[in-house]
C-alpha cells in the first residue's frame, strides 16, 4: 500500500480490506459462498437462469450478463471482489472479468 507521502501510482491496484455486505465475493472459501452479497448474488443468478437457457445465441446470452452485471452495479451498489493472498487484500474486478464470472455462474 502506498504510504502518506508517496505520489499516486495509477498502476497499483485498489486494496479493500473490509467488504461491504453489498459486495459479492468471488471465491470458494465459506466466507465467500456465506457473504451476504454473495448469496444476494446467486438469487440473481437463480431468477435469470431460465431467460439465460432460453437465448439462442451467444449474443443474447452476452446480453443477459450485462443485464445482470448493470443491475448489481446500480440496484445494489455492489462490488465483485477476489482475494488476493500477496496482497493480503480484495481487489475489485474488470468489469470483463464480471461478466465472465456471471456467464460461468449462469
Amino acid at each position: 500500500m502506498r504510504q502518506i507521502n508517496q505520489p499516486f501510482d495509477l498502476n497499483e491496484p485498489e486494496i479493500i480490506e473490509q467488504p461491504l455486505d453489498t459486495d459479492i465475493l468471488c471465491g470458494k472459501t465459506k466466507e465467500c459462498i456465506s457473504h451476504i452479497g454473495s448469496k444476494s448474488f446467486r438469487q440473481v443468478i437463480e431468477d435469470h437462469k431460465e431467460l439465460y437457457d432460453k437465448c439462442d445465441s451467444k449474443l443474447a446470452k452476452m446480453e443477459v450478463t450485462k443485464r445482470i452485471y448493470e443491475m448489481m452495479l446500480q440496484r445494489c451498489n455492489a462490488r465483485f471482489l477476489k482475494f488476493d493472498p500477496e496482497l493480503q487484500g480484495w481487489q475489485v474486478l474488470s468489469g470483463a472479468q464480471v461478466r465472465d464470472k456471471i456467464g460461468h455462474a449462469l
